[in-house]
């Protein structure tokens, strides 16, 4: 990458470039952190650029210092593992301690998994899971799930399937769960709270149609589609889902934010540190924009566990050697 941006930029000299392995997702993020705020500050609050080349031993990525939920970590004088521990950890881990599934929701957690599934093996792991219909916490869940899989002779052939079908992406996206006799009263408050009150005829025809408890992700497709037919249009003048993920956020309704700190360069996808639901560590996901959906970046293990030290991550530290890009 260096050869490239000197080439491109016609630099006489090989750009500045802060680089190191690690041997944890959490270390990443406090080198990014630690060397964004040198990055930042060193031209002053005059000039405090949008983007930073950044790369993983494999891929260049853009580093977004100024994105909501990452500025906060290097314009403070916190240290960085204290900052990490008070936004990112520290609630998370109360949240999924907190989040504990009914029976009922287990069970449809169970069935949209089993989805995912290959179909001859469906009615098995269905079978299997239900000892599992319980009261339950997200990451107890995933154990059982789990050791369902090494437990059970029909099912241990296909354990290997669950890293390609992300457990972890699935609880992410569907805890808490809203039942279904607290989705009108929870959708009523929510949308009280962002300023929306003319829904509730559209919202009473809506209800007789909710079988199984409301995923986190369900309950916003929802809310979504309601606020577009309150205003007769798709189109809003200011983010009202970013308002509608914070109302929901404050009632515990959605898990904790992640720390999104960059664009991938992949369509649509941005690199975030998410504390999994399910391993209970911080990761490295591929997330979108609003950080509701994504998955672990599984296939950069190795970069992270400090199991290769022979190729670096890096952030090339003087943005104004390569100005163009902000």
């Amino acid at each position: 990458m260096n050869i490239l941006v000197n080439t491109y930029f016609g630099l006489e000299h090989p750009p500045e470039e802060a680089q190191r392995w690690v041997e944890n997702e959490t270390e990443l993020l406090a080198f990014f952190i630690d060397e964004t705020r040198k990055s930042m500050n060193q031209g002053g609050s005059n000039h405090r650029p949008a983007h930073l080349l950044a790369h993983s031993p494999t891929h260049a990525f853009s580093l977004l210092p100024l994105h909501p939920s990452f500025i906060g970590s290097w314009s403070s004088q916190t240290y960085s593992y204290s900052w990490i521990k008070a936004h990112l950890t520290d609630p998370a881990e109360r949240f999924y301690s907190s989040c504990v599934l009914n029976p009922r929701a287990v069970e449809t957690f169970c069935h949209l998994f089993s989805n995912s599934l290959p179909q001859r093996i469906q009615n098995r792991f269905i079978s299997e899971s239900r000892a599992t219909f319980d009261f339950i916490r997200p990451y107890e869940l995933a154990r059982e799930i789990r050791r369902l899989f090494s437990l059970d002779a029909a099912l241990r052939a296909y354990a290997p399937l669950l890293d390609s079908i992300s457990l972890d992406s699935l609880l992410y996206e569907s805890v808490p769960f809203t039942p279904i006799e607290d989705v009108f009263s929870t959708i009523h408050s929510l949308l009280f709270d962002i300023g929306i009150t003319t829904y509730e005829s559209q919202l009473r025809s809506l209800i007789p149609g909710i079988s199984a408890p409301l995923r986190s992700t369900d309950l916003i497709y929802l809310l979504k589609g309601l606020i577009a037919h309150n205003s007769n249009t798709t189109y809003c003048s200011e983010d009202i889902l970013s308002k509608l993920l914070s109302a929901m956020r404050k009632k515990g309704l959605l898990a904790p934010s992640p720390v999104i700190f960059a664009d991938s360069n992949w369509i649509q996808e941005f690199f975030a540190f998410v504390y999994s639901p399910s391993s209970q560590q911080v990761e490295l996901w591929s997330i979108d924009a609003y950080g509701l959906s994504g998955q672990p970046i599984t296939h950069w293990k190795q970069w992270l566990d400090g199991s290769r030290k022979d190729r670096t991550w890096g952030l090339l530290s003087n943005p104004d050697q390569y100005r163009g890009l902000s």
